[in-house]
């Protein structure tokens, strides 16, 4: 492929899981990253925040341990994108669809958690949390957050366990 070498290295990646992908699919897949991911994100919010930021973190744990309901529950995850501005901190959660999808509770609760995660680090100052759509749509969403919201929606979600 002839894209930036992160671009290229993540398209090969991803394209590698994917081994009973026919040529043609292959094709328009790049093809649809190439022409319509890449330029959205180019025009992004979340790009402006990346090129701002004094520091970018990619697929950047997100682990913790809280308490829901008396109970000690570790959290384990990947934020996709973190950056920091000075004090300000953003956390995006990155979603890329063929088709009109839109944002879902799971998307941001996730956004949520890897945020309020995040204020659980030392010297953490302000964190905002985004669900950047890019593919069939485009947007930019903020997504409000606070302690008690995620003490919330994690006892819901242990509510399901």
């Amino acid at each position: 492929l002839e894209y930036a070498e992160p671009v290229s290295d993540i398209i090969n990646t991803t394209l590698a899981r994917t081994p009973d992908l026919a040529p043609a699919e292959r094709r328009a897949l790049v093809g649809f990253i190439r022409d319509c991911v890449c330029p959205q994100l180019a025009e992004s919010r979340l790009w402006q925040r990346v090129q701002r930021a004094d520091a970018v973190y990619l697929e950047a744990p997100a682990d913790t341990v809280t308490r829901v309901d008396d109970v000690a529950v570790e959290l384990q995850s990947l934020a996709d994108i973190v950056t920091r501005e000075g004090d300000q901190w953003a956390v995006t959660e990155l979603k890329i669809a063929l088709q009109d999808t839109p944002p879902t509770d799971a998307h941001r609760l996730q956004a949520q958690v890897y945020a309020w995660a995040l204020t659980q680090q030392p010297d953490t100052g302000t964190v905002a949390s985004h669900v950047q759509h890019l593919g069939a749509t485009a947007a930019s969403i903020p997504v409000d957050w606070d302690l008690q919201t995620v003490r919330n929606r994690l006892a819901e979600t242990r509510a399901l366990f």
